[in-house]
């Protein structure tokens, strides 16, 4: 009996101090805490998918995935998935964080999202032609002179860019006006494959820094207390980071900011009448929940 209350008092204490070290990092700072997740994060995206997947030894190869690149091994299957189980992880610790609208969160939650994309930017644009298709149609316009609203790819098969392509059969799905700022950019990065790519991959992050801007000017109309968890918990997703950044869906950005705009725009029109009562209930239920 004395000796197992002997080999318990050591594990006990070991406990405490296990439990007491727990305590206190859960009550930093939220600075301290967006500070280390960011680094965290960058971590990865460059480590596990930047530098992993670079474009520069994989630029030359059409129509790559993670799969293919990781020639189907388990071990690449398993680091993918991890990576990513860790980013939501590190993504839903912040989200617990009590943020303030101050400077300095502020400073960490918009400069951190440059940060990783910054790390992906080498990335080889695996499991997604997208870019392929909005550069070859803008040299269908900018080169050749064809319309790619009603011409298709297999009109530029001469293209090094055409066996990149995958929607070489249909004309363009996006308007004239992505297709007008398509034009302009492929006729400025000219013939350079990464030039093209990187272009349009800037493109793709200005539309996800313009929707992010629109989500936190609709939240300052709709809820003010919650527009810089708002602003975080979208520029910050590590599924965003990834799609716009790697995949570069530019148009969807783009598409998606036009409409926070409108969401933005008609709640600076809602401006409640404070001799009617049910505008009163609505907004005391709304403080409620804020």
């Amino acid at each position: 009996m004395l000796t197992d209350s002997i080999a318990q008092q050591p594990k006990s204490a070991t406990n405490e101090r296990f439990d007491s070290a727990v305590r206190s990092l859960l009550h930093l700072p939220a600075w301290v805490w967006l500070t280390v997740s960011g680094l965290l994060m960058a971590g990865i995206y460059y480590f596990a998918f930047g530098a992993r997947f670079r474009w520069s030894d994989y630029g030359q190869l059409p129509q790559q995935n993670v799969a293919l690149i990781n020639k189907l091994s388990p071990e690449g299957a398993v680091l993918f998935l991890g990576s990513f189980a860790a980013l939501f992880f590190l993504y839903w610790m912040g989200s617990r964080q009590k943020l303030e609208t101050s400077r300095l969160h502020w400073i960490l939650i918009a400069g951190f999202p440059v940060i990783f994309s910054l790390a992906l930017l080498p990335m080889y644009t695996v499991d997604a032609a997208d870019v392929y298709d909005y550069i070859i149609r803008g040299r269908m316009s900018s080169v050749y002179g064809l319309n790619p609203l009603s011409d298709t790819p297999n009109s530029v098969k001469q293209d090094p860019f055409y066996d990149f392509t995958a929607w070489k059969t249909v004309p363009s799905a996006y308007g004239p006006a992505w297709e007008a700022l398509s034009n302009v950019v492929t006729r400025l990065a000219g013939d350079d494959p990464w030039t093209n790519v990187v272009a349009y991959k800037l493109i793709s992050l200005a539309g996800t820094a313009l929707t992010a801007l629109f989500i936190a000017l609709t939240l300052q109309q709709l809820a003010p207390r919650r527009m810089l968890l708002g602003v975080y918990l979208f520029a910050w997703n590590p599924l965003v980071i990834y799609i716009v950044a790697e995949r570069v869906l530019s148009g969807p950005p783009l598409v998606h900011g036009f409409d926070s705009r409108r969401v933005a725009w008609s709640a600076r029109q809602i401006r409640p009448n404070p001799d009617d009562p049910d505008h009163r209930r609505r907004g005391a239920k709304i403080a409620q929940r804020q």
